[in-house]
């Protein structure tokens, strides 16, 4: 008797595990059909919900936190069946010592590191599409001297799945990642333009 119930318990969960992943699947080809055929609606609610899940997770200990919250900032701009727009907002890690504000990183090394983990995110985290080409364009935020903020671009990445799958991504170096990826920065003479060579214009949406 006890065996035999025992059996039974165990045929139901097996049942139970197959319907999960029945319709697990059943939904992962729902979602990659829907997108194929173009609705953009579909394209942009998996993106916002993939977006909302790395924004609940928790950042690592051994990464800094303005990194971390560069990451988190991410916010889509445009994206297509196979082409997607992002921006980032990055700002200085900084520390304090002996009650002074120091500079741990710049903004430019926290907007670098983020936006490489926020390619590396895009092209292998997102479910049910592959994208071939990303833009990832690194803004940070400045006072003026009347007090109101306002934006300026640091940096724009512009790469593909084939760059990208060439990358080494083993490395701590993330220069050596991302240096055969298309990356254009701002400079003291030079204002960055992220629509300028745009693969998606942000008027795409």
């Amino acid at each position: 008797m006890g065996l035999g119930f025992a059996l039974v318990i165990c045929f139901i969960i097996f049942v139970l595990f197959g319907i999960v992943i029945f319709q697990a699947q059943f939904a992962a080809r729902k979602w990659r059909q829907v997108i194929r055929d173009g609705d953009q609606n579909a394209l942009n609610q998996l993106i916002a919900n993939t977006i909302d899940d790395w924004q609940r997770r928790r950042a690592p200990r051994d990464q800094l936190l303005a990194e971390w919250n560069a990451q988190q900032s991410i916010a889509l701009v445009a994206a297509k069946s196979h082409t997607i727009r992002v921006s980032l907002l990055a700002e200085p890690a900084m520390t304090v010592v002996a009650g002074l504000h120091q500079e741990l990183q710049s903004v430019e090394q926290v907007g670098f590191s983020a936006m490489v983990r926020t390619v590396e995110r895009i092209m292998y985290e997102i479910p049910h599409i592959s994208f071939t080409d990303v833009q990832v364009d690194v803004y940070t935020e400045y006072r003026a001297a009347d007090g109101t903020r306002n934006l300026v671009c640091l940096m724009v990445c512009r790469t593909d799945r084939d760059t990208v799958a060439h990358s080494d991504w083993e490395s701590e170096d993330l220069g050596m990642i991302a240096g055969h990826w298309e990356i254009s920065y701002a400079s003291k003479s030079k204002i960055l333009d992220p629509e300028e060579k745009a693969i998606l214009s942000s008027t795409d949406q």
